[in-house]
């Protein structure tokens, strides 16, 4: 995209940078009412849903894939057809993915997931055996030695061809032998008691039959429908080293699928079963080799089978798969539901995406979006969408939604789903699961497309490719393969990794995540730089891991003598995927890069710098130390001077402009000076308006470009660095004229806007005789500024309407006049003497009234909306209850005008 399209864009986002709300179908539909849902959600901003069938809590049957659903499919894309809506579909019953909430195994109980179980015992020979085994669920007999704990790999011995009619009969050769029988079960889902086996073939082809082809079958003939694509949510490729308490009484088990054992021989040329010993107990190198394997052979399954199918289905048929995996920041997860390698799925993506749950409970570390927003860099897709604000309870406010998306842009983040936007909230269940992130029941609704719009904004500015990073990360899959039976020691790695990521952006630096395929097959090495189709890096980091591949070392190592960087953080690896443990290769490839002695001096937790030789390597023994030594080698892209602090940076190249979006992780306003390595003349674009303006306090510099600017807590400013001077707009210094402070009290009057016609069926909580605390409501006629819980309107959900006229002094010709609200909760519509002056729904709620207001006597009208938090906070059954669950902070519930208000009178210098 050119500039020019870029800045029309910004301006006015088109459709396919704008939000699409997961629609969820939770109740019994009325055509029109779902109808004016959707138009409202298009007027609101929205450019699109994503249909889902939610599972009905009130006894209902399952509705997914019926003759219900169909009707409700068809209905809601003619709307969307009719509103010019994007439309998606969700393609489970709720979530995880991958089993049509159970009826994917109706009828075919070999669909069902499966784990795999080994029963040993030892046998003393010479001998004769004769053994009973289960040949319905028997997958492999073996038979091996053991020298103290350990394997002895040249006595492993297949013995599967010698069971008969459920007999085994073995001559046992003299010694001690054990005798080890492997069976497949079937194992439940988290929420039923069945789950789709995500690497079978037969089994992922009639899911997409059913869910796939079912859907485009019906709503195929809609005519003007932009049917986009589907939505695949959290599915698993196993369930088996997941512990979740009595009911998944397998744990820990090794995943398996009856392809396994052929694919496994077709890729590595060797046997499946007569090497599963070395799966479950040490065999030296060769164990740690078959692990690796195995997993990687379930991971590719997997991929291939599952994703694989829905991509092709897609991709044949123009339209797009899209999707995100689960828990994507662990490790142990990353191994036990997604094989050890997210990347490999989302390659099989148009529009890979992950989720952020519970932002208020729980940090989204900036790596997490870099597995899917990493793939998009590297195969040139343009988009990678989140799904957010799930679980921020009733009381989330634009303020709030701002950090939350503003964080997920500045790490590569441009499409949004909010999570989610419920059709219905009747019954006690459906308010409380998992709350809506945003709907049409809140009383800010009205204000909705201002917040709309700046995301859309965002969106664009973050879309369309050229992605710049210094740094490559490598995501360790080898090490997680190698570690399977240590989910402790994976989420303690997984927690050092997320650390560092985010010391990473807060020093300055941005990354990419590759895996071992992007390393050896999507990547070059140029003169000092590691290259990809679309990025360069200046540098590539292993993280704290004990094992690698070979091959990835030995780019490092080719990088190295490039003339780059190349770093180790926290352990030098001893063990390879080629060679299996304790691997000479490996660890010679590292000598080389840090020394004869570098495995003894990392083992004191000494940091190792080797520059210039040709290029720079190090080792740093703590990962909280990695950002600042890291600066030895490469200097970051941004840095920050004059107390300014905890800025990040999102840099893309446009042609020859350098786009930065820089973003005050902090939560206070503060101002200084920002360094870019990128040179340019500097443009502001505002999100907030869509308006550009060039920024005059600024240098360039050799070294860059240095930036004065002045952040808001939680804003994102965006920066534009032009290769040549941007036509500047006299912009001269302003003196304060005069100030009026606006002390109340005000007309005051309320709109239940729970009360509307299309929002007032959802209110049942007397009918389901949920218990209130809430005295009767009666309304003040005037009241101050100030939470208006403190006057009597505590439990009141709604917009509070503020009148009051204000005396302002003369206003002299080319002066600005300003309407500082000082704090809303949690946003506000204004109109000065009768005439709209906008929204005002950020810090620092300010408003530019100049061509509204007059000398003298003004009205002002200001209308201000709250959220559900403080309606729901007033029942018994919510109290203590957490956020996902229909509980709210207390502090959400504070109302209305707070203040202090101002009116401001500016007249530059000179006029």
């Amino acid at each position: 995209m050119d500039i020019k399209k870029l800045r029309d864009e910004f301006r006015s986002p088109g459709q396919r940078y704008r939000m699409a709300p997961l629609f969820r179908v939770n109740d019994e539909i009325d055509s029109d009412e779902m109808k004016w849902q959707i138009a409202s959600l298009r007027e609101q901003g929205c450019g699109g849903i994503f249909a889902i069938c939610e599972v009905f809590d009130d006894g209902a049957p399952d509705k997914f894939l019926s003759e219900w659903w169909w009707n409700v499919v068809r209905d809601l894309a003619q709307a969307c057809a009719r509103e010019e809506m994007d439309f998606w579909v969700y393609d489970d019953e709720d979530w995880p993915s991958g089993s049509i909430g159970g009826q994917l195994m109706e009828g075919h109980p070999e669909r069902n997931w499966k784990y795999l179980k080994s029963t040993e015992r030892v046998l003393q020979g010479p001998g004769e055996v004769e053994e009973e085994l289960d040949e319905s669920s028997l997958v492999a007999v073996t038979a091996f030695r053991m020298d103290g704990r350990k394997v002895i790999e040249d006595s492993l011995q297949d013995l599967t061809g010698t069971v008969h009619g459920g007999l085994l009969r073995w001559q046992v050769p003299e010694g001690s032998w054990t005798l080890a029988a492997y069976s497949a079960h079937p194992g439940k889902g988290f929420f039923i008691d069945t789950y789709g086996d995500l690497m079978d073939r037969e089994a992922m082809k009639a899911f997409v039959d059913q869910v796939y082809q079912g859907h485009l079958d019906r709503i195929q003939d809609i005519q003007s429908l932009k049917f986009v694509g589907y939505f695949t949510d959290e599915p698993a490729m196993s369930l088996s080293m997941i512990e979740w308490g009595e009911r998944f009484d397998w744990y820990p088990a090794m995943p398996y699928t009856p392809e396994l054992p052929e694919a496994f021989e077709q890729r590595y040329g060797f046997s499946w079963r007569k090497n599963l010993p070395l799966l479950y107990h040490d065999g030296g190198p060769a164990s740690f080799r078959f692990r690796c394997r195995h997993w990687e052979t379930c991971c590719f399954l997997y991929s291939e089978n599952y994703f694989g199918q829905i991509y092709r289905f897609c991709e044949e048929r123009g339209l797009l798969s899209s999707g995100h995996l689960v828990v994507e920041e662990n490790f142990a997860n990353h191994l036990a539901q997604q094989g050890g390698n997210l990347q490999a799925h989302y390659r099989y993506m148009h529009i890979p995406g992950i989720d952020w749950i519970h932002p208020f409970e729980q940090h989204l570390p900036a790596t997490t979006p870099k597995y899917a927003t990493s793939i998009a860099h590297l195969d040139g897709r343009e988009r990678t969408w989140c799904e957010t604000f799930a679980a921020s309870g009733w009381g989330l406010t634009f303020q709030e939604m701002r950090h939350i998306v503003n964080w997920e842009h500045i790490n590569g983040i441009n499409m949004q789903i909010p999570i989610c936007c419920k059709y219905s909230l009747r019954g006690p269940k459906r308010t409380r699961f998992f709350n809506p992130g945003i709907g049409y029941q809140q009383p800010y609704w009205d204000h909705f497309r201002g917040f709309a719009d700046y995301e859309a904004r965002l969106c664009v500015l973050a879309s369309g490719g050229g992605h710049s990073a210094q740094l490559a990360l490598v995501y360790p899959t080898v090490d997680l393969w190698g570690h399977c039976w240590e989910p402790a020691l994976l989420k303690q790695r997984s927690d050092e990794f997320n650390r560092m990521g985010d010391q990473l952006r807060l020093a300055g630096y941005d990354f990419d995540i590759l895996d071992d395929y992007a390393i050896s097959s999507q990547s070059r090495i140029e003169s000092g730089v590691l290259r990809t189709s679309t990025e360069s890096f200046e540098a590539l980091i292993l993280p704290h891991v004990d094992a690698a591949r070979l091959s990835t070392v030995r780019k490092m190592k080719d990088l190295f003598h490039s003339g780059g960087a190349v770093c180790f953080i926290g352990n030098l690896p001893r063990h390879s995927f080629e060679n299996g443990s304790e691997d000479a290769q490996i660890q010679d490839a590292i000598r080389d890069l840090l020394g004869e002695d570098c495995y003894d001096r990392a083992a004191r937790k000494e940091t190792i710098l080797v520059l210039g030789q040709p290029g720079k390597a190090c080792f740093i023994p703590e990962t909280e130390d990695a950002a600042v030594h890291l600066q030895t080698l490469l200097q970051p892209d941004l840095r920050c001077h004059e107390g300014l602090k905890d800025i990040v940076a999102f840099h893309r190249v446009i042609d020859e402009n350098h786009l930065y979006l820089l973003y005050n992780f902090s939560k206070r306003k503060q101002e200084g000076v920002v360094s870019l390595l990128a040179q340019g003349h500097p443009e502001i674009w505002n999100p907030e308006t869509g308006e550009t303006h060039p920024h005059e306090d600024y240098t360039i510099r050799p070294t860059g470009t240095r930036i004065r600017l002045s952040f808001q807590p939680d804003e994102l400013i965006s920066v534009l660095l032009h290769p040549h001077p941007v036509t500047r707009q006299i912009r001269r210094k302003e003196k304060l004229l005069s100030e009026v402070l606006i002390q109340g009290p005000f007309e005051f009057s309320i709109e239940e806007t729970m009360s509307r016609p299309h929002i007032a069926w959802n209110w049942t909580q007397k009918e389901d005789h949920w218990t209130s605390m809430a005295p009767p409501l009666v309304v003040p006629k005037k009241i101050p500024a100030g939470d208006w819980c403190q006057y009597g309107l505590a439990h009141f959900s709604g917009l509070g309407i503020y009148d009051c006229d204000v005396d302002i002094p003369l206003i002299p010709g080319g002066s600005r006049v300003e309407l500082d609200l000082g704090r809303v909760a949690i946003s506000a519509e204004v109109k000065v003497n009768g005439q709209s002056a906008g929204l005002a729904y950020f810090e620092p709620y300010r408003l530019d009234i100049t061509s509204l207001a007059k000398s003298g006597m003004n009205h002002l009208e200001i209308r201000v909306a709250n959220t559900l938090s403080n309606y729901f906070s007033q029942f018994q059954e919510l109290a203590g209850a957490p956020l996902h669950s229909g509980g709210d902070l207390p502090e959400r519930r504070i109302s209305g005008l707070i203040g202090p208000l101002k009116v401001r009178v500016y007249q530059s210098d000179g006029a």
